[in-house]
């Protein structure tokens, strides 16, 4: 495998995160640490946003570092969005929508003269997806809002198959990767299924598939995460609820360059307001390791984001 293609596997495998932040979870998979049935307390809060329009100014701030194969990119962004959700019966449709890109380094194999990657993510940052009030994403690419956003990453695919068919070194399109990790940044939190004691841990153990970029490779993962409502704050006027969380996952696959095992970390926490049912603040940092054949490469991706209705 060329150092290039390893550092598209690279790209490919930051693509397909899950939604910001916190990991999804199935219903009936909660227990808190050490007891397999446990009757919610007082004190136990659950976390939901609610069926109200309404629309959230954004800071976000999204971190990127990437190695292997000899190969180094790097990306630092921070910007202002607008997120709008509307009721949509039981669901929810939240659009998203950069403001504007305040800063944004490209370094390594991601720095492109001539590419101005921040113009580009200002004008085809759009985006759109239902949700439960959980905001548990559900992805819709016909969606008015997605249908640009897909055009332009299809674009991207077919010219990395074009380069790919040629015997050519795929091309690595900054303004068109960047577009890529923006609903990653840009979705609201998800949040867990069970109710959450206070100081007390619920874990939440699963199994889940998710497509190596758009290679088709699907790949099955084994994960664990840890929650634990750390404090209610009453003290300033709005009821706010911090959460922190620990997430492991591990999968493994057979793909054509023999075994793909792909391991990840996540560490993070939120602070949700109990009287508006927003999000006030949000911060992960992810560390993921991918082993496929002679090639090792790890990903750092870090975002934080803050919420004013």
């Amino acid at each position: 495998m060329s150092p290039r293609v390893a550092t598209l596997v690279l790209l490919a495998v930051a693509a397909c995160k899950p939604a910001p932040g916190i990991p999804t979870v199935g219903p009936d998979a909660a227990v808190p640490a050490g007891e397999a049935d446990t009757v919610p307390s007082e004190t136990s809060i659950v976390l939901r946003y609610d069926a109200t329009a309404r629309t959230l100014a954004q800071t976000g701030h999204l971190e990127l570092i990437q190695r292997g194969a000899g190969q180094y990119a790097e990306a630092i962004l921070d910007l202002e969005a607008s997120v709008a959700i509307e009721p949509k019966g039981d669901r929810l449709e939240v659009a998203w929508k950069v403001d504007d890109v305040t800063a944004l380094e490209l370094r390594g194999a991601l720095q492109r003269d001539g590419d101005d990657a921040s113009s580009f993510l200002e004008a085809h940052g759009v985006g759109a997806y239902l949700s439960d009030l959980r905001g548990q994403a559900e992805d819709d690419p016909e969606l008015p809002q997605n249908v640009q956003r897909e055009a332009e990453l299809a674009q991207m695919r077919q010219q990395i198959a074009d380069a790919t068919a040629a015997g050519e070194p795929p091309p690595i399109l900054p303004g068109l990767q960047m577009l890529s990790y923006l609903p990653p940044l840009l979705q609201l939190p998800s949040l867990p299924e069970a109710p959450l004691p206070l100081n007390e841990p619920v874990t939440v153990s699963r199994q889940e598939e998710t497509e190596l970029g758009d290679t088709g490779l699907v790949i099955p993962f084994d994960v664990e995460v840890k929650y634990t409502l750390v404090r209610i704050d009453d003290s300033g006027g709005s009821r706010l609820a911090e959460m922190v969380f620990v997430a492991t996952a591990i999968g493994s696959q057979e793909g054509p360059g023999g075994e793909i095992v792909i391991e990840s970390e996540q560490r993070g926490s939120l602070l949700f307001d109990l009287g508006k049912k927003i999000p006030v603040s949000y911060e992960s940092t992810r560390t993921e390791t991918i082993e496929m054949g002679q090639f090792s490469g790890e990903t750092e991706t870090t975002l934080r984001s803050s919420w004013e209705d």
